[in-house]
């Protein structure tokens, strides 16, 4: 999930990972984290994006749409799998969707 330096946000898209180190250094800026949303997805992001003034990406809520934190700045979402990361399929959009909420200006 992609955002601009003008804040405009963006639905994100589907995309294997051959190599997850090149793909967060070309997608993620920065000290990478990582937020685990819950059993299934975890998100990796720039830490320091937010106090860096970095444009806001998303919101994330959780199963019971309590806000727990906020994102700026791209986020690459993946399937936590035992101690693997996974892509993500078309068919878990939804579900991350109602986790991860774009944040309205």
């Amino acid at each position: 999930m992609r955002v601009d330096t003008q804040g405009q946000q963006f639905q994100g898209y589907l995309l294997e990972v051959q190599n997850l180190d090149e793909s967060l250094c070309e997608y993620i800026n920065g000290t990478i984290e990582t937020f685990q949303i819950d059993e299934n997805f975890v998100v990796i992001y720039e830490r320091d994006a937010v106090i860096l003034g970095v444009s806001l990406n998303r919101a994330l809520y959780d199963k019971t749409d309590n806000f727990r934190t906020v994102f700026s700045g791209n986020i690459i979402v993946v399937k936590q799998n035992v101690n693997e990361w996974e892509s993500i399929c078309e068919s878990d959009i939804p579900m991350i969707c109602q986790y991860l909420k774009p944040i309205v200006k």
